[in-house]
């Protein structure tokens, strides 16, 4: 027997080959679908989802329309969310119902609960009656709630059975358990008591009872629970998976590590969109499209700078009189904005790895605003010291060091405080904290220093 090892080699690749991408652009923009159908052939599911991220629509849609409802279920899954919402689309519901209704119960909640809402109501009705009646379980509970991550197709053992007849019983069903590092434990009533490590039950002795290795300290998951909370709640006990129970605690079904993650990197994806005022789908979009999802954010920030403007306008005397002050302007604008931003990004961080509770959050308030006193302090004596030698204008150098203190104090404060009150009203602070912080220092920032200036210099 021959061993291929120019083909084992070529497993190693992580990425697609370009000169294999640029081919099938090639073929895609030539319509040439046998070409591009003899060169997918080739290819892994990973490499044509990497060609998909970087094709154009049109080659996205020529692509789509080649394979139609025939396409592999395995790309589907192995996109992000906003590509797979953008694949999708060009399908249509009727071919992506086809598409995936051969797929198991977990990979179909999975794609469906990625998509968008108005798509996956007319998806849902056209999948096999079972499978849409699992879905409406899953849809009965809110939007990223620990509900949607539930997979139905758990597998449990009752306490009192020997590892001996676990193993019968598991053996019945090895679809399940292959992929399976986990099995739960339950008690007469169906509810959650314990788990056991698969590996456990294969090398330990067949006649022991379950009850004598399972693990008791397990973490039960509410139904109702925010998703942020249960990726919380991974991360902090190093869970591979964990039982959702309902009310009385009966077993609903399961939450698995690798669906905990993809939430993780969803919410981390979402925090930098807000951040960037973008939309997730912003790069599978088409010109149009993105320009219409940036336009709100963009016309936020005008409105924003054009009240900004107006403050400066209001002290057009001053300037006029002293034009220096125009040539510092931005320097106190710019050092307000960045001790702002500096604070909104510590006070996310710390919200979103829960080091901010109650027991702790004046203590942390407290801390900032003595951070920001010396750092202001700090900033005002070098920023007197460089004007005094650029300038030698003792009354400017003095207003500019008291301005710079003052605003560096206030931003930071904001910057503190804004995303604080955000999640207190159950307000995502990435979507709002940075425009918000920005825009307020920027007024402060102009009405402290000009308005000392006109008190001071002008009068």
């Amino acid at each position: 027997m021959t061993v291929d090892i120019k083909k084992i080699r070529e497993h190693h690749r992580y990425e697609i080959d370009p000169l294999i991408n640029e081919a099938l652009a090639d073929a895609l923009d030539e319509r040439n679908d046998t070409a591009a159908v003899s060169i997918v052939s080739k290819l892994e599911v990973t490499d044509i989802v990497d060609f998909l991220k970087t094709a154009s629509t049109e080659q996205r849609e020529h692509f789509v329309k080649l394979y139609d409802s025939d396409l592999d279920p395995q790309v589907l899954l192995n996109m992000d969310d906003a590509l797979l919402n953008s694949i999708v689309e060009m399908l249509g519901s009727r071919n992506t119902a086809k598409i995936i209704s051969g797929l198991c119960y977990d990979d179909i909640v999975y794609i469906m609960r990625t998509i968008d809402d108005d798509v996956r109501e007319h998806v849902t009705l056209l999948l096999p009656n079972a499978v849409a009646r699992m879905l409406h379980f899953v849809w009965s509970y809110p939007k990223e709630s620990a509900g949607r991550l539930i997979q139905k197709d758990v597998l449990a053992v009752f306490y009192e059975w020997s590892i001996e007849t676990a193993l019968q019983f598991l053996g019945k069903r090895y679809s399940l358990v292959e992929d399976l590092l986990q099995v739960f434990v339950v008690d007469g009533n169906g509810c959650p008591i314990g788990s056991i490590p698969t590996a456990r039950l294969f090398f330990s002795d067949p006649k022991t009872s379950i009850v004598n290795i399972m693990s008791k300290n397990i973490k039960v998951i509410r139904p109702d629970m925010d998703q942020e909370e249960v990726a919380y709640i991974f991360h902090k006990h190093g869970l591979i998976s964990a039982p959702v129970v309902g009310k009385n605690g009966e077993m609903l079904g399961y939450i698995a590590l690798d669906d905990v993650v993809e939430v993780m990197n969803t919410e981390i994806e979402q925090d930098i969109f807000y951040l960037g005022g973008i939309s997730e789908n912003d790069m599978h979009s088409t010109a149009i499209q993105t320009a219409k999802s940036r336009f709100p954010w963009l016309f936020m920030n005008v409105v924003m700078a054009t009240v900004t403007s107006l403050v400066i306008g209001f002290f057009d005397g001053t300037i006029e009189k002293i034009v220096i002050l125009a040539v510092l302007m931005p320097i106190i604008a710019s050092t307000g904005g960045n001790a702002g931003i500096q604070s909104v990004t510590v006070i996310i961080r710390g919200l979103v790895k829960r080091e901010i509770t109650r027991i702790n959050l004046w203590r942390v308030i407290i801390k900032e605003v003595f951070s920001s006193l010396i750092s202001g302090c700090s900033m005002a004596l070098s920023a007197f010291f460089v004007l005094m030698l650029l300038f030698n204008n003792l009354g400017i150098s003095v207003v500019f060091a008291i301005s710079i203190m003052l605003v560096f104090m206030f931003s930071s404060l904001l910057g503190t405080m804004v995303p604080l009150l955000l999640n207190l009203f159950k307000v995502d602070p990435a979507i709002a904290s940075s425009i918000i912080v920005t825009t307020c220092t920027d007024i402060a920032s102009y009405s402290i220093f000009l308005g000392l200036a006109t008190v001071f210099l002008a009068s």
